[in-house]
This record gives structure tokens, sequence and C-alpha cells, in this order.
């Protein structure tokens, strides 16, 4: 939320690394990917894990091939 926004604000990003299990399920732990590139990695993954095997949704939920 805050963090994450003020961070982006200027370029950055966060990472959360430790948090209580409700938090992490709500936010994730990796800064939102900007819709290109989301794209892009979405696109990578489904051209060299076309069967979704590796890491489904391991870093981000729009990674997986099926989202």
């Amino acid at each position: 939320g805050v963090i994450r926004a003020a961070a982006g604000g200027v370029g950055g990003h966060a990472t959360l690394i430790r948090a209580a299990a409700d938090l992490r399920a709500r936010i994730g732990a990796f800064h939102p990917e900007a819709p290109g590139v989301a794209t892009l990695a979405r696109n990578v993954k489904q051209g060299f894990d076309p069967e979704n095997i590796l890491n489904p949704g391991r870093m981000y939920p729009s990674v997986a091939v099926d989202a």
C-alpha cells in the first residue's frame, strides 16, 4: 500500500520480506509489475513453460500461463 506507492512514485519498488500470513496473502511479496512487463513475463513463461509446471504463479499471479 503506502510504502509501495511511495517507492513507485520515485521509480523504486518494495519487496515484502517478513509479515503476518494474512498480509502476505493480501498484498504479495513483490511490487506489482507494470502492465507491459507483466505481459512480457507471461509471454516468456508461456514460451519456456507451455505446460505451466515450473512454479505456477509463484512470484506473480499474472505470470501463471492460465491467468
